[in-house]
């Protein structure tokens, strides 16, 4: 069972290493498995990265993978999923014991294959080289398993080695005249950055300015945090933690003046 959180570092390769155990935290052998990692994206509809695990110890069940600087280059800082899929070579399809009709146990199967042979098995000569049609693949299956019973990990990409300049975006605010002094800027979709900075220009505002986050864009709106102004000139800046899929900026009571322009990133 695998319960950890990744993180995987932009600007540089990162070699992740897993050990596969039971559930009584024993290594597994994975002698004969192969392993496929994917991240997929936050919201899990988008497959960003898809590769095999390289076999570290097979007695020990360790694998890892690496992911390299190219790689991540492509893909945005935040919160990821991440699945591990294990395709595994089932019973041979012919005997490696010694046929013998007359003694059953003799044409049952070995599991796990023995490498580099097959049968019918000769105790006093080489084993004969594998013929792949003599073992059936079976389908692929989930190797995580979190402490819910998931399928999925969770990997958070990090501009932490290099980080990549990030532009500005700009909020919008809507003609306000006739609503009440009450009105709202345009929403950001934070693709599940979990560090935001604002910077809004003022002249002579005042008001009561909230930042407001939520889960989607419609009516389910919570407040972060709120400051009230009186004649405000100049710059505010605020930086807003936390994890929100969604913000917008809340404007109330403005009585007087204007917030003229808002950078987000």
């Amino acid at each position: 069972m695998y319960t950890r959180n990744l993180k995987a570092h932009r600007g540089t390769d990162n070699r992740i290493l897993f050990e596969f155990v039971n559930q009584d935290q024993k290594p597994l052998d994975v002698v004969g498995l192969e392993f496929t990692f994917r991240m997929i994206s936050g919201d899990g509809e988008t497959l960003l990265l898809e590769k095999p695990l390289e076999i570290v110890n097979k007695g020990r069940g360790q694998a890892r993978v690496v992911l390299s600087e190219q790689e991540l280059d492509s893909i945005s800082p935040g919160m990821k999923g991440f699945s591990i899929e294990q395709e595994y070579v089932d019973v041979p399809t012919v005997p490696l014991y010694p046929v013998d009709p007359e003694d059953p146990v003799s044409i049952q199967p070995i599991y796990p294959p023995i490498p580099n042979c097959t049968g019918p098995y000769n105790p006093t000569g080489p084993a004969d080289p594998v013929n792949p049609e003599d073992f059936e693949k079976v389908d692929f299956e989930a190797t995580y398993v979190d402490d819910h019973g998931g399928g999925r990990g969770i990997i958070e990409v990090l501009d932490s080695i290099m980080p990549a300049f990030v532009v500005s975006e700009i909020l919008t605010i809507p003609d306000h005249s006739g609503l009440n002094n009450e009105y709202n800027s345009s929403i950001i979709n934070t693709t599940a950055l979990a560090l935001h900075t604002f910077q809004l220009l003022a002249d002579a505002f005042t008001g009561i300015i909230t930042f407001q986050g939520g889960s989607d864009t419609d009516n389910a709106w919570y407040d972060i945090q709120s400051t009230d102004y009186i004649s405000k000139s100049g710059p505010i800046l605020a930086n807003i933690k936390g994890f929100h899929p969604y913000l917008r900026i809340n404007f109330k009571d403005n009585t007087t003046g204007e917030i003229t322009k808002i950078l987000y990133r």
